[in-house]
């Protein structure tokens, strides 16, 4: 079983100290053995430094925050209970109305006292006037939202039409008001929530509907789709969701005090593609936004993220180190870079963070020692000789094989730290891992 990484405030503090990596790398340098000339180690700061990936990553994980949408759709169609099944909990909220018109209502959602998502709710949007739009796309200029999320129960017919024809109308307001405010576009994700209630309604876990039950949900979807191309509603998708929960209480959750429903655990869960959406909304908002939606929905989820962009990351610094047409150089560059690589994918999944760690793993994996490590560092070297008589090419191969490398030992950590598997069980994985490498490395170059 992979390890469960829980959400805690030492997990936060860990989270946060991998953006110190400028401290790591220093204290990395100062390993180094002293024979290595100053050159090089100017090159190790360098390229981190001026990674472009890690600089987003790092500057993502230090502004976290909570995600902001405008959510559409009328009364009585989930939006409360999507936003507890989303983080599994039974969210603590309150509610501001916004100046100029009751209709347009902004929602804070609250875990443990942290604030974790916010809304504006602009129900009974098809009854919106003039001067209600107007006050929501002032609200707009304010509240800065991510997205818009469309939500509409999924066997819900009545007024669809008239709902999607203020839809159009103000999303086209809203996009113009945000690329002329902002230079960015805002994205659309339609949800169908409480899939659940399509007949057959008896069924509600997801691994029981039937064909029948799933055939209605895909109607459902396409019945949607072809009114957004009527309307010209643009969508990132249209998704069926099921947010169907049951609480260990009596009675219903809201009659409970709040340290009480804080209390509350999940007795039946009917959540149907929760995950779907939460991978669609992370990857369709702002980093910062999308980090923090990670942490406290999925926290063994954000880990793998986050380290996956560190291969990344890592593995294009790498490619720009074996670029240099300098042969026996890199290797002291290539080495300190994919410990360090090592180290904070470890200490993501809460290893204490020594070199001792990552330095163990590597040479149990074989990947510093022996003859795979000499395989590698000739390979590399013997490619740049090529660059003598066809100046450029051999140090792109080099390039590759430094990124192919990163990439490597990168998943390979993941692997070991974050999924618990065997040294044995990776080094059968190596090849596909090497193969994953070679494939990303194409797509970056």
């Amino acid at each position: 079983m992979p390890n469960t990484i829980e959400f805690s405030d030492e997990f936060e503090k860990r989270i946060d100290r991998v953006t110190n990596i400028h401290i790591y790398l220093n204290e990395l340098l100062d390993k180094l053995p002293d024979a290595v000339p100053d050159a090089i180690k100017e090159k190790i700061v360098n390229t981190i430094s001026g990674n472009e990936g890690l600089k987003v990553l790092i500057k993502g994980i230090k502004e976290r925050r909570a995600p902001r949408f405008i959510l559409v759709g009328r009364t009585g169609s989930g939006k409360s209970s999507l936003i507890n099944a989303l983080f599994g909990k039974y969210l603590a909220h309150t509610s501001d109305v916004m100046v100029g018109t009751y209709k347009i209502k902004k929602y804070d959602y609250y875990l443990n006292g942290k604030l974790i998502f916010e809304f504006l709710d602009t129900r009974g949007i098809a009854d919106l006037g003039k001067d209600s739009i107007d006050v929501l796309i002032n609200a707009v200029g304010i509240f800065a939202p991510d997205g818009v999320m469309y939500v509409k129960r999924a066997n819900d017919r009545d007024n669809l039409e008239k709902d999607l024809e203020a839809l159009s109308k103000v999303l086209n307001k809203i996009n113009d008001f945000v690329k002329n405010t902002f230079n960015t576009n805002i994205p659309l994700i339609a949800v169908l929530n409480a899939s659940d209630e399509l007949m057959p309604a008896r069924l509600k876990k997801p691994e029981e509907y039937d064909n029948r039950k799933l055939k209605n949900i895909k109607d459902s979807e396409k019945q949607l789709s072809d009114l957004f191309i009527n309307y010209n509603i643009q969508a990132v998708e249209i998704i069926s969701v099921s947010s169907y929960l049951e609480w260990n209480c009596e009675g219903h959750p809201s009659d409970l005090s709040e340290s009480k429903r804080q209390e509350l655990e999940i007795s039946f869960d009917g959540r149907y593609q929760i995950d779907k959406l939460l991978n669609l909304i992370e990857n369709n908002i702002d980093l910062s936004a999308a980090i923090y939606l990670m942490m406290l929905s999925r926290c063994e989820h954000a880990v793998k993220k986050i380290a996956n962009r560190f291969i990344h990351s890592f593995s294009s610094a790498s490619s720009v180190i074996g670029l240099a047409p300098i042969p026996f150089s890199d290797i002291f560059v290539l080495l300190p870079l994919q410990i360090m690589l090592t180290m904070l994918i470890a200490y993501l999944a809460g290893r204490e963070l020594n070199w001792n760690v990552a330095r163990e793993f590597l040479s149990a994996m074989g990947l510093i020692t022996g003859v795979g490590m000499l395989f590698r560092w000739t390979a590399q070297q013997l490619s740049k000789f090529l660059n003598a008589p066809f100046p450029g090419f051999g140090s792109a191969i080099s390039g590759a094989i430094a990124y192919t490398g990163t990439y490597t030992i990168g998943k390979a950590a993941v692997a070991y730290f974050i999924d618990d598997i065997s040294i044995e069980d990776i080094k059968s994985k190596l090849s596909s891992f090497k193969n994953e490498g070679d494939a990303e490395q194409n797509l970056v170059s």
